[in-house]
């Protein structure tokens, strides 16, 4: 037994050195290193998406990382410095292999393999009105072999409010990123007016909430209209919902102005009113306005006067647009639509109700509801007596024949509609060619433009936009 025991151990004691590797032989030749990003192509530079300056002083995270691979092609192993160029001075800053640093000396990569650097950045206001251009290089020192990766990154200043009050008349220019790192209240009788171009952004549960006055006043083009987001800006965060709580109007906010807005992946787009028993309040006009991609609804009000035209309303886990308690609606030329790519809901994209008391006075012209269920417009009526509609031309997914007549166009299949894009990456809800909605809406006076600003001719289509060029 003890002689078995001693030729076991003697023969773990071969197996053990036999498997000791050879000494790694380190090359003194000309080698260079590849680089690859992301997405493991090869590159020479790595580019951040816009950052905003400042929030090393709000946030606790820096910026996402951005990865690089170095890879070592050589049969043997090689010693290679690197360095951030401006060291010191950089906004940069470097994880290497797991460590913090922005300099190592002779750090070994051996044969056919590689290592990964980590860089982040963080920027400082610049006091400047326009994007500007912050760059530094990672330096590779390789046997005589000099490379370099570039790194950039565009940079916006941005002004930042942690819970703040508007308390008088304030204007937001285009100059700076308002960011909304806690919800900013805008005060009783006092008015915010948003000029065109203006981009804001808000942090998760913040919103914007309007106690006195919103005006936004944007304007045809992708430059001028003003923009609500949350707080990533990198592609995969484009259409994420639920990044930020929304734009909510309380009973004492009257005759706002809203147009040429976008606002998106918040939990709800706009929200008027939403109390146990609303008072009756007169918000004003929403026009020419994209709301898209909530975690709840794209608009929800509560026995609110409101007139709403040109506007796309997309995307929503719950509705696109949900009315209660009554009110008086006027909707003109809207696409209300609803297509589940991201998402999964089971109720139509527009629900309108009253609460049993208050009367709903609904006006309904050239508006589109559409979307992947079988319907896509409720009405529910707790009293009959107490709803008041007018509707002509509007082009509705359903199944029944509750809304036959009066120049409504009703359907139950999917792509009737024949918007230019209905899949989930590429929405896109113009109009094509061959669209039924063409020149099937009746002229509205006040209106001139359609979403975009296009002219409308006296041949109104169906729908936030008209169709050609």
């Amino acid at each position: 037994m003890h002689l078995f025991i001693k030729s076991l151990l003697v023969f773990f004691l071969i197996l053990l050195f036999s498997c000791k590797p050879e000494e790694e032989q380190v090359t003194t030749d000309g080698v260079k290193l590849v680089f690859k990003n992301d997405t493991n192509l090869v590159t020479d530079s790595i580019l951040f998406d816009t950052i905003l300056a400042g929030q090393a002083n709000v946030f606790s995270k820096p910026s996402i990382s951005k990865r690089l691979k170095v890879l070592n092609t050589s049969p043997k192993a090689i010693k290679t410095s690197i360095r951030l160029a401006n060291d010191g001075s950089s906004p940069y800053y470097l994880i290497i292999n797991g460590v913090k640093q922005n300099y190592v000396k002779d750090f070994m990569i051996r044969g056919g393999d590689s290592i990964y650097i980590f860089s982040q950045v963080t920027l400082n206001n610049q006091n400047k009105n326009l994007p500007f251009l912050v760059q530094d290089s990672i330096l590779f020192s390789t046997n005589g072999i000099q490379q370099r990766v570039v790194l950039t990154t565009w940079g916006r200043d941005a002004i930042y409010y942690k819970g703040d009050s508007i308390t008088s008349n304030t204007i937001w220019e285009n100059d700076k990123i308002h960011f909304l790192y806690k919800s900013l209240i805008v005060s009783q009788n006092c008015t915010l007016t948003i000029k065109k171009g203006t981009e804001i952004y808000a942090s998760k549960g913040s919103a914007l909430v309007i106690k006195g006055n919103l005006r936004i006043e944007g304007d045809s083009g992708k430059a001028n209209i003003v923009r609500f987001q949350g707080p990533r800006t990198e592609n995969y965060w484009e259409n994420i919902p639920g990044q930020w709580k929304g734009i909510v109007f309380t009973q004492t906010s009257q005759n706002n102005s809203i147009k040429f807005a976008e606002i998106k992946n918040a939990e709800t787009g706009i929200e008027i009113n939403k109390t146990e028993n609303a008072l009756n309040i007169t918000f004003g006009d929403v026009s020419n306005t994209i709301i898209k991609n909530m975690s709840q609804f794209g608009f929800y009000a509560s026995n609110t006067n409101l007139k709403l035209f040109n506007t796309l309303i997309a995307n929503c886990s719950k509705q696109v647009l949900r009315i209660k308690n009554g009110g008086n609606y006027a909707f003109y030329n809207n696409t209300f639509v609803n297509y589940s790519g991201t998402f999964t809901r089971d109720s139509a994209s527009v629900i309108l109700s009253d609460n049993g008391n208050n009367t709903l006075n609904l006006t309904l012209k050239n508006n589109i509801f559409w979307g992947d269920l079988k319907e896509e417009l409720i009405f529910n009526k707790t009293k009959t007596e107490n709803w008041i509609i007018e509707q002509e031309n509007n082009a509705i997914k359903t199944s029944t024949t509750d809304f036959v007549g009066n120049g409504n166009i009703l359907n139950d299949t999917k792509e009737y509609p024949e918007f230019e894009n209905i899949t989930k990456d590429a929405l896109d809800f113009k109009l094509k060619s061959n669209s039924p909605f063409i020149a099937k809406g009746v002229a509205i006076p006040f209106i001139i433009n359609d979403l975009t600003g296009k002219l409308r001719t006296t041949t109104f289509d169906i729908g936030a936009y008209q169709y050609g060029k």
